[in-house]
């Protein structure tokens, strides 16, 4: 009889790589996610299946897949990490300050990505607050008295910690009352066609789109600029032109035909949604548990998102 418990178990570590990779099918992915590179990753997968003498991956080149016994596993150990998970953050609520956390979030990404998300955070974390407020920018988080913040941009300031969230993919987008669906399929026409509405913190989209597209930017019509994605959004909806706007805002006027896309290029940013936060936050259970959450939505909307992206540029940007 085995009298050492602990050798009836594996590692923390290796079941924690384990349910990240069998969650995003990705040793990058996963690396990323846990801050860990991908040999490290590979090397906690060999070490768990060496413990448990069994394939859990059928790995080729490019990507991995669960086997038969994987997927089994993986619906146990990520059951049991998350009970874990729930289980810790209860006692610890218990004994610090506060489990309510302080966030500011640009407008747009909040009323049509985060807000209809939230209550698959709620559940899975019953214990955490979030009090949100709106932000323009990249926010001063002491000035703002937040713990952390949402933000569109490129790298974060100084003495701020960073998580990637979820990337931009802006698609062109008019309304059906003045596009029809055949004349969306011609996009190079469409476009010299009618204004292009602008977002004034992304002033290079439509000029990099257009060239992406080998299209003469001088052939088309400059529209109003606008601040916020909601503005433009609203504009677009009314028929004032065709706007650069991303799949979690038009998702439901593209179903409903208010809106058409344009063509089946996108144009993706240098910059992306990022989560800031100062470093003391790392220490943080609520605010862990909601990073992993945004981590793990992000990462399934990327995956399940608009596939035909045209490159970004350079430009550094904080959208709204």
């Amino acid at each position: 009889m085995n009298k050492d418990p602990l050798r009836r178990y594996p590692g923390m570590q290796s079941l924690v790589g384990f349910a990240t990779v069998s969650r995003t099918l990705s040793l990058a992915r996963a690396a990323e996610q846990l801050n860990l590179s991908a040999s490290a990753i590979s090397k906690q997968l060999r070490e768990l299946e060496d413990f448990l003498d069994c394939e859990l991956f059928v790995r080729s080149t490019r990507n991995v897949r669960l086997t038969a016994a994987g997927e089994d596993y993986a619906v146990t150990v990520r059951e049991s990490l998350a009970r874990i998970e729930e289980a810790t953050l209860r006692l610890r609520s218990k004994h610090s300050a506060s489990n309510h956390l302080d966030v500011a979030v640009s407008p747009t990404f909040c009323n049509h990505w985060l807000i209809p998300r939230l209550a698959s955070f709620y559940e899975a974390h019953p214990y955490v607050t979030l009090n949100l407020q709106t932000a323009i920018g990249v926010p001063n988080l002491n000035a703002l008295k937040v713990d952390c913040a949402i933000s569109f941009c490129d790298a974060p300031p100084d003495g701020i910690d960073a998580s990637r969230i979820l990337p931009l993919d802006l698609m062109p987008v008019a309304s059906s009352k003045i596009v029809t669906a055949r004349a969306a399929r011609d996009a190079r026409h469409t476009l010299t066609q009618l204004p292009l509405l602008g977002q004034l913190t992304l002033p290079n989209a439509w000029r990099d789109y257009l060239a992406q597209l080998d299209i003469d930017a001088s052939s088309t019509r400059e529209g109003p600029q606008y601040q916020l994605l909601s503005l433009g959004h609203q504009a677009t909806l009314v028929g004032l032109g065709i706007a650069l706007l991303p799949e979690y805002v038009v998702a439901g006027d593209l179903r409903e035909k208010r809106l058409v896309r344009i063509g089946r290029h996108c144009y993706r940013p240098t910059a992306s949604y990022q989560l800031l936060a100062p470093e003391r936050m790392r220490k943080n259970a609520a605010f862990l548990a909601f990073r992993d959450w945004l981590l793990v939505s992000g990462g399934a909307e990327a995956n399940g998102g608009v596939r035909e992206t045209a490159g970004g540029g350079g430009h550094h940007s904080t959208l709204r």
